[in-house]
């Protein structure tokens, strides 16, 4: 019995080191001018089609930001419509994010952000 509990301490010390080894310590992905920046950009840059005007709420996205500052992967989690969904995608995927840092080096991270849709009438 003792030995099964003191494995089991074992594995969970193991499993929260191998966690906090993955956790980059430095900086983390950024867009330039931060994330107000991002969101005018793309609401100045959105063309809304007749059945997307005024059309207001919230795209979630995925992506990795590469030590180059290009973007890939970029996925919806949640969209709005299916037009405005995929020219958000469109944009970021042309954008550039400043890299993770992870002792000083650009790494690769995913990150999650949620993009406001303004809605133009």
């Amino acid at each position: 019995m003792r030995k099964k509990r003191l494995f089991a301490s074992a594995l969970c010390i193991f499993f929260s080191l191998s966690v906090f080894a993955q956790t980059p310590t430095g900086r983390v992905p950024d867009y330039p001018g931060g994330d107000e920046a991002l969101h005018a950009f793309i609401n100045s840059n959105l063309r809304q089609q007749n059945e997307t005007k005024g059309l207001k709420g919230t795209v979630t996205v995925s992506f990795d930001v590469k030590p180059d500052s290009t973007l890939s992967g970029v996925t919806v989690v949640s969209g709005l419509h299916p037009g405005i969904d995929e020219q958000v995608v469109r944009m970021l995927e042309r954008s550039r994010f400043t890299p993770a840092q992870k002792d000083g080096r650009p790494i690769r991270m995913n990150i999650m952000c949620d993009i406001p849709i303004l809605g133009k009438p």
